[in-house]
């Protein structure tokens, strides 16, 4: 007689609360997380343009996701962020259990879905999931802003490791790809690239991540890509854009300021940004990475 033997998936149970605290900085008039590599700030005007930013990518890609899931029993974001791609995933699938991880939970009062938990880990460290758990990872912009690219191998291989067999995996990314880049723009561009590599970090891999992917082990790997309008005329959706880049390009003052440049410098071509996209016509290339386990 032939047994079958079918692998066992495992329920995502949540791990016991942490309650880890960050050293925080202050930089250029915004808050750090110091002795991690994200470069961004973790402070009120970063929430607000984080839930912006949301709105924007949810409407270039019509939704929330690409991936082919149907009836998800857990999903997990990770880099979360404010939670609001958890609290809307887990409307979407009210039988899915959503969790949301980040390194601090910094939006903690707003009503949340009762399928929704926020988890508070770092990727760096590992997840601290069982294998085998999620039928639907997802991980948005981190890998340019948090994760120093020799760690890109790992980071893709331990988020494969909680996704279940035949689950999927998303990765949405953004780096320094333009279209009618200006020479602003690419001053800026070098500057950022500069600050960030004591941090290990390096938008310019970007369009590489499905190679990690594969090296990790992920299965029908694939790519899609778009590239956004940053200029008024082109629509809403450049509008909003301009908005939100201008915004997150000036909470990147502190890697210039602690690099030695000129708040001054910066403060000046930051301002003439916009002025140059709009001459230019210029759009940001928005990646999105997936594969299957």
């Amino acid at each position: 007689m032939r047994l079958l033997f079918r692998r066992k998936r495992q329920r995502a149970t949540p791990p016991p609360p942490t309650s880890r605290k960050y050293r925080a900085v202050t930089i250029a008039g915004r808050r750090h997380l110091a002795d991690v590599p994200y470069a961004l700030p973790k402070d009120l005007n970063e929430v607000n343009r984080l839930d912006f930013q949301h709105y924007i990518y949810r409407q270039v890609l019509h939704g929330n996701f690409l991936v082919p899931i149907r009836s998800p029993q857990a999903i997990l974001d990770v880099g979360c962020g404010t939670g609001i791609w958890c609290r809307e995933i887990a409307t979407q699938f009210p039988q899915a259990r959503v969790y949301g991880l980040d390194l601090e939970n910094i939006k903690d009062s707003v009503p949340l879905p009762p399928n929704y938990r926020f988890v508070q880990g770092d990727i760096l460290e590992g997840l601290p999931f069982a294998a085998n758990t999620f039928d639907f990872v997802h991980q948005r912009l981190i890998l340019a802003s948090a994760i120093p690219v020799a760690r890109w191998l790992d980071v893709c291989r331990e988020l494969l490791r909680v996704t279940r067999l035949g689950g999927w995996l998303e990765l949405p990314e953004v780096g320094v790809q333009m279209h009618n880049m200006g020479p602003l723009t690419h001053q800026f561009f070098e500057w950022g690239i500069s600050a960030s590599e004591p941090r290990g970090l390096d938008p310019r891999q970007i369009p590489y991540i499905d190679q990690y992917l594969r090296e990790a082990g992920g299965r029908n790997v694939g790519l899609w890509w778009v590239d956004v309008p940053m200029y008024k005329q082109g629509n809403r959706i450049g509008l909003m854009m301009q908005m939100n880049l201008t915004n997150a390009f000036g909470a990147l003052k502190g890697l210039y300021v602690a690099r030695g440049e000129s708040e001054a410098e910066f403060d000046n071509l930051l301002r003439k940004l916009p002025f140059e996209w709009e001459t230019y016509r210029s759009s940001l290339r928005f990646f999105v990475f997936y594969c299957q386990k």
